[in-house]
């Protein structure tokens, strides 16, 4: 069993694996655009395709800690 499934049979667990996953996805794309606010602030002479590229290398480093 994995672990959708084993959540799926906890009590009150009422929201489909794919509702649940959308529900996470809201503060994911929030987090992302408050951080491209952020870039456009510090770097106000980006393009587009500059302002994306910061975003993606931002999305893939190490988390800190």
């Amino acid at each position: 069993m994995g672990m959708a499934e084993a959540l799926d049979r906890l009590p009150g667990a009422s929201t489909s694996p794919a509702e649940r996953f959308r529900a996470a996805l809201g503060p994911y794309e929030e987090g992302i655009a408050l951080q491209r606010q952020n870039f456009r602030r510090r770097y106000p002479t980006l393009t587009p395709a500059e302002l994306d590229a910061l975003i993606e290398a931002w999305l893939a480093r190490e988390p800190a800690g």
